[in-house]
């Protein structure tokens, strides 16, 4: 059971020599990561805390800003279906403004008639009278 130890199995000088230069190395590696973790825990707690809360302003004047064209928008149409409203009473009016010309006209032409058969009445009347009566010579 016992085996022959060799000479190679042998650690000469410092066997704990080599352990202690690496377990050096490490530490300043773990030194350097501890600075960058200090260093970005401090970037996190100051610039980032404030960019969040200029993220959440911008977040809510951006909500303030879509409230406030919604209610442009919803202005906007209501003066748009008021314009058009606008749009048909004036075809209305203007439907009924045509149709009282026509009216008038109408009246005037059967006025224009009447006038026009009575002067014409008269004439025949004239003529006839005109007719019947000879004119004496003095």
């Amino acid at each position: 059971m016992s085996e022959a130890i060799k000479k190679s199995d042998l650690i000469q000088g410092s066997p704990f020599e080599e352990i202690g230069r690496e377990i050096s190395a490490t530490l300043g590696i773990l030194e350097r990561f501890d600075a960058e973790v200090k260093s970005i825990a401090k970037t996190m707690n100051g610039e980032l805390s404030t960019a969040q809360k200029k993220t959440v302003q911008d977040i809510n004047a951006i909500n303030q800003a879509e409230i406030e064209s919604e209610k442009l928008m919803q202005q906007k149409l209501r003066t748009q279906k008021m314009q058009l409203d606008l749009v048909k009473k004036q075809e209305q009016i203007s439907q009924q403004a045509q149709r009282q010309a026509e009216k008038e006209a109408r009246a005037t032409a059967s006025q224009i008639r009447a006038q026009e058969k009575l002067n014409s009445v008269y004439s025949r009347v004239d003529q006839k009278l005109s007719g019947m009566v000879k004119p004496t010579e003095i």
